[in-house]
């Protein structure tokens, strides 16, 4: 494992914003993880997104708020870093053809909203663990059965 979670990384939580605000919340982790790191000395940030839908449109010239992770993507292929994304929950009923082919040209790892269970995150969360030093975590609300989701 890349990292001791439970003893070397600290905590850093903030709530607020949406999709529209994760391009920038990213460069903001990216830039803290940079300044924090030993020069020379490259830190792998994961992102796990719990949506029901993959966050990877081509942006347009009225980009829509579902590009964010797109951009991070396009950001860190620029820069030769790697990108490190799963989602938990992806309803495939809104996700596109184009949108899973993004994903898997970007080994974006995922569940689906019917096999979010236990017995299938567990192992995509650890093994994606093993191969990121930070996290970065965002809930879309979209997510949550419509039982327990807020009003």
């Amino acid at each position: 494992m890349r990292n001791d979670w439970r003893k070397s990384t600290p905590l850093r939580a903030r709530s607020r914003g949406g999709h529209e605000v994760g391009w920038a919340s990213y460069q903001g982790v990216r830039q803290w993880v940079d300044s924090t790191s030993a020069a020379g000395v490259p830190k792998v940030t994961g992102i796990v997104s719990f949506d029901a839908h993959f966050d990877l449109r081509q942006p347009a010239p009225d980009t829509s708020s579902c590009i964010s992770f797109r951009q991070v993507a396009e950001h860190c292929q620029q820069a030769d870093q790697p990108f490190k994304y799963a989602y938990i929950g992806i309803a495939e009923t809104n996700s596109t053809r184009a949108l899973i082919d993004v994903a898997t040209a970007c080994q974006v790892a995922y569940t689906t909203d019917l096999n979010s269970t236990n017995e299938a995150m567990l192992p995509l969360l650890w093994n994606f663990l093993n191969d990121v030093d930070y996290l970065y975590v965002t809930i879309c609300l979209d997510v949550l059965p419509a039982a327990i989701a807020p009003v």
